[in-house]
């Protein structure tokens, strides 16, 4: 009998994971079988129900984390559509980490706003025409977008939207059309008009939108993204800085925000130190040749840039002047 309910185990873990997906129990004898192992600390049990191999699930991002339990719950329950932000990670946006631990769905009108698990959050909407999107069900791109501008602080927002914009996938002036038709009387349309005001698809990650959005809260000028920069020491090299100012009396003002992602190991530790060093070195050689320039360059983690204090001070003694009241 323990064989086969290892077997069972295995079985249901292998085709989780051959689809990228968390592994669920369809009868008591694969749930007993699941949570053996997850007794024994070989499977975690990330949300109530869903089971995936601990060295499996460890290894995983945890953007990657939420994709699976979010492929879970579409296999489990196939009617149902996503919305918020979890159809907006299905989308590929830029989703802060605080968002991922919550499955959102859709309820109708007069549905009621609960699901088992503790990890399900409810939307109650009316008619919803959902988009497939990599075999899930999702709201609209629009919808998506509009529910997240509104449920999320301007911080978050402008992260989301401005990653939909990088990728092309909609415009400013699309989206204000439809934020103006749907979101009336909405709970939230004030935020998500302030990042419309604020939108830049010229950001390339959610770090950096992040960053110019606590400087936006903090009232500083707002600079320039992704400005190129020709490198001193090779006239055929062009370099792309975070962000640029040019302030009054012509000092350049240059700003990158350090990405611990191109730090990260593999596991192969003397890969991971080899590595670590390689980047840190084309970092400061880079940071070398932007100094050439002329230009003060300042750098800041994103601990950093979302500490009000720190980023205020270092703004101002770089120089930053704050926006002209409007």
């Amino acid at each position: 009998m323990g064989e086969r309910k290892q077997a069972c185990a295995d079985r249901l873990l292998d085709e989780a994971e051959h689809a990228y997906r968390l592994a669920f129990a369809s009868s008591h004898t694969e749930v007993m079988a699941l949570k053996r192992r997850r007794d024994a600390g070989r499977v975690v049990e990330p949300a109530k129900g869903y089971f995936a191999r601990s060295d499996v699930y460890k290894s995983l991002s945890k953007r990657a984390q939420a994709m699976y339990l979010i492929r879970a719950v579409a296999q489990k329950h196939p009617t149902w559509i996503f919305a918020s932000f979890s159809a907006a990670l299905v989308y590929g946006l830029q989703v802060s980490h605080r968002y991922l631990d919550t499955v959102h769905i859709v309820v109708g009108s007069h549905e009621r706003k609960y699901k088992p698990g503790g990890f399900i959050t409810c939307h109650q909407m009316g008619d919803v025409e959902p988009i497939v999107v990599a075999g899930i069900r999702v709201t609209s791109l629009f919808q998506t977008l509009l529910d997240c501008a509104c449920s999320a602080s301007f911080r978050y927002g402008l992260a989301v939207v401005d990653s939909a914009v990088h990728w092309n996938l909609t415009t400013v002036s699309e989206l204000k059309v439809y934020f103006d038709s749907c979101g009336k009387r909405k709970r939230g349309i004030a935020t998500a008009r302030k990042v419309l005001q604020w939108v830049d698809g010229k950001s390339e990650n959610g770090g950096e939108s992040v960053a110019r959005a606590v400087m936006i809260e903090l009232g500083f000028v707002v600079p320039e993204l992704q400005r190129e920069v020709v490198d001193p020491m090779d006239s055929t090299q062009v370099k792309r800085v975070d962000y640029y100012w040019l302030l009054s009396d012509g000092t350049e003002v240059m700003a990158e925000l350090d990405g611990k992602g191109k730090y990260k190991g593999t596991g192969d530790v003397a890969k991971d130190i080899e590595a670590a060093i390689e980047n840190f070195s084309d970092e400061r050689l880079r940071e070398s040749h932007l100094n050439l320039t002329r230009a003060l360059v300042v750098r800041f983690s994103f601990a950093q840039a979302i500490d009000e204090d720190y980023m205020r001070r270092l703004l101002t003694c770089a120089g930053i002047p704050l926006r002209e009241a409007s």
